[in-house]
């Protein structure tokens, strides 16, 4: 099993799409700043399992809605950070 690390932020407006022909792919667009300057950049990923995307399905929306919740709340913004510290380090 690998880890995977995203290097940018799950953010509210971000949305996970099932790949049409690989129901345990998934794609979504995020900023990214790897050469420089920012661009959209669509990212993917593959999972050997249904469980294990599933798994990735749930972290990735749970982490998205709970950074709309981070907005208003500094409280929110901690456990945020904790729920995603935990559910690395449990993968």
């Amino acid at each position: 099993m690998h880890k995977l690390c995203a290097n940018h932020h799950i953010k509210k407006d971000m949305i996970l799409k099932t790949m049409d022909k690989a129901p345990n792919a998934f794609i979504w667009a995020s900023p990214d700043f790897s050469e420089g300057e920012m661009t959209v950049e669509k990212f993917c990923i593959r999972f050997k399992t249904m469980d294990e995307a599933k798994d990735f399905e749930y972290g990735f929306n749970t982490g998205r809605d709970l950074a709309v919740s981070a907005i208003t709340s500094k409280l929110t913004r901690f456990r945020f950070v904790s729920y995603l510290w935990d559910w690395v380090q449990l993968g």
